[in-house]
């Protein structure tokens, strides 16, 4: 995985479109099931950083700027706080645990918009989908 031409395919699209074209495309078995195949995918000692990991990050998906941000740099920074992260694992992260952390997060968003409406309308007014549009999708 080169993740810098993953960035640079990810640029110009808002991070939150990522999340609910993970949302469409998958339902809630689905998604678990994506969600821990991911987490299967990374070092056994990283494993037990992951719930802490989504804590964190998910943090970040309270503020609506976040959702508007280009998704190429949302990508490139959570690389980098993900990278930090399993250093504290005594991970040495390779470019594919990285792209498995990010995943991990967008995944984890999807979940909670399939489990919580009140999320995904939440993703969806910060990226500018009318409302009528939200009751419809």
């Amino acid at each position: 995985m080169d993740l810098t031409s993953f960035s640079q395919q990810l640029a110009g699209r808002k991070f939150g479109e990522l999340v609910m074209h993970h949302y469409k495309k998958q339902d809630y078995q689905t998604i678990l099931l994506a969600l821990e195949g991911t987490i299967q995918e990374l070092p056994e000692n990283a494993r037990p950083c992951v719930e802490s990991w989504i804590d964190e990050i998910v943090l970040y998906g309270k503020n609506p700027n976040f959702w508007q941000r280009d998704c190429g740099e949302v990508f490139t920074e959570i690389c980098d706080l993900a990278r930090r992260k399993l250093a504290n694992y005594m991970v040495t992260a390779t470019e594919d645990h990285l792209f498995s952390m990010f995943q991990i997060i967008v995944i984890s968003f999807a979940y909670g918009a399939h489990k919580h409406p009140q999320s995904k309308a939440f993703i969806q007014q910060s990226i500018g989908v009318g409302f009528l549009r939200r009751l419809f999708s």
